[in-house]
């Protein structure tokens, strides 16, 4: 079954306080820096904390809603694409980093 990342949240929020203690939710939000739902982001991370949720928030100054995808040239870009990667492998996934 797929998930939306809003039912994800939605369900990080409803099981952070009752979950077992051997399941623990880890969030990553990255938002652009002038992205009008920028702010949303950070009120969106606030409320995820305060029912215990790890959360890791990363803002791109100066660069516009998905630019990661529509400016692909963006020397922000592939920072994006490392850290998205690197929770995917961390939190998603039974491998390990490999240096």
């Amino acid at each position: 079954m797929a998930f939306s990342i809003i039912s994800v949240s939605i369900l990080a929020i409803a099981w952070a306080n009752r979950s077992p203690s051997f399941i623990h939710i880890y969030v990553v939000i990255q938002c652009a820096g002038v992205d009008t739902l920028r702010d949303d982001s950070f009120a969106y991370a606030d409320a995820l904390k305060a029912v215990g949720v790890d959360v890791k928030t990363h803002c791109y100054k100066g660069v516009p809603h998905c630019f990661p995808s529509v400016i692909i040239t963006h020397p922000q870009a592939p920072v994006f694409y490392e850290r998205y990667n690197a929770f995917l492998i961390q939190h998603a996934s039974s491998s390990t980093p490999r240096d």
